[in-house]
């Protein structure tokens, strides 16, 4: 079949930006993860292509315990798969009470998925220490909005 090579030097250019940003608040205090709002899509132009993901989410652990550990997990999906996964944590200072305490996850990850067909990457939550925790982005543990979050997918030339 016919073949498509990038002319010499083109390797390592970004090649597209997509970006997107949700200022929806998506609270979980489960211990499985739940998808947030926070989702692009990008169709890569070749299938040897590398795919940037750099995200940004602003959240709060939430914890009925003043004197508790808060950590909640944060996933990085492609399509239905799970690849990549950080985590916020806050050990409890009694300082805090049942109140949030805000934090910022930055998260860079490099994929290849091997595709020219339209990939999509969401943000999942989720409580990774059980008990009354809750996860939240974007929001304050009565569910109203605090700020937004982005994701930016780069195509660099393979």
């Amino acid at each position: 079949g016919m073949t498509w090579e990038a002319a010499a030097g083109v390797g390592g250019k970004v090649l597209q930006v997509v970006q997107a940003t949700t200022t929806t608040a998506n609270t979980n205090g489960d211990d499985t993860f739940t998808d947030t709002a926070l989702s692009a899509s990008i169709t890569p132009s070749a299938s040897n292509s590398t795919i940037l993901i750099l995200t940004n989410q602003l959240g709060s652990l939430a914890n009925t315990n003043q004197y508790t550990t808060r950590i909640g997990q944060i996933r990085l999906v492609r399509g239905s798969t799970a690849i990549h996964r950080i985590e916020a944590k806050h050990t409890g200072d009694g300082q805090n009470g049942a109140q949030r305490v805000p934090f910022s996850a930055n998260m860079v990850f490099k994929d290849s998925p091997s595709t020219t067909n339209a990939t999509t990457y969401n943000i999942g939550v989720k409580n990774a220490i059980g008990g009354t925790v809750t996860c939240i982005i974007n929001g304050r543990k009565n569910g109203s909005n605090s700020g937004s979050s982005t994701i930016t997918i780069m195509e660099i030339a393979g």
